[in-house]
């Protein structure tokens, strides 16, 4: 049996988060100007999370692109939620997703979007929303919902970035 010493341990857990990390597709735009700094304590904690769904759903199961505001915040995968400070006030969060639809399956992007009062120094949950239209096509839409929800969609997806990492979501408790 090989004994392995301290750094080459760290050097195997590294690759390890490397490869873990390197998993995930949810990228954010860190020059968005409403992102706020961690060290910001009124900044409105904002936990976006796409879940993941019963079964696959074509093209529906791309990464989808988020916008707050009038920017682009993130293109987020599935089964991957993420944390984020922003500033607070009333913010439009618009989702453009990929679908199929018809009888032809022609390709299209679906665009919804809502408008959210993102309180100062509370942690609020803004989850995306998967709607089976059936042959007029699949499309997100961003719903905001609490905690034990937050905590109930979780299940099996992958925080992302070093604040969520951080900072999870806690699972329900029995």
């Amino acid at each position: 049996m090989l004994k392995r010493t301290t750094w080459q341990t760290a050097v195997i857990l590294g690759f390890v988060a490397l490869a873990l990390n390197a998993c995930t597709v949810t990228t954010v735009d860190g020059d968005h100007p409403l992102l706020r700094p961690k060290s910001d304590g009124l900044a409105a904690k904002v936990y976006f999370i796409r879940p993941r769904t019963e079964r696959y759903n074509g093209a529906a199961d791309n990464r989808i692109r988020v916008d707050v505001g009038r920017n682009h915040l993130m293109d987020m995968g599935k089964g991957e939620y993420t944390l984020l400070r922003l500033l607070p006030g009333k913010v439009s969060v618009k989702v453009f997703s990929d679908t199929t639809w018809g009888p032809k399956h022609e390709f299209d992007t679906r665009v919804h979007s809502r408008e959210f009062d993102l309180k100062p120094a509370e942690t609020q949950y803004i989850v995306m929303t998967y709607v089976d239209g059936e042959f007029r096509g699949a499309y997100y839409k961003p719903e905001m919902i609490d905690a034990k929800e937050a905590s109930a969609l979780i299940k099996g997806s992958v925080p992302v970035g070093a604040d969520t990492e951080a900072e999870p979501i806690l699972p329900p408790e029995f």
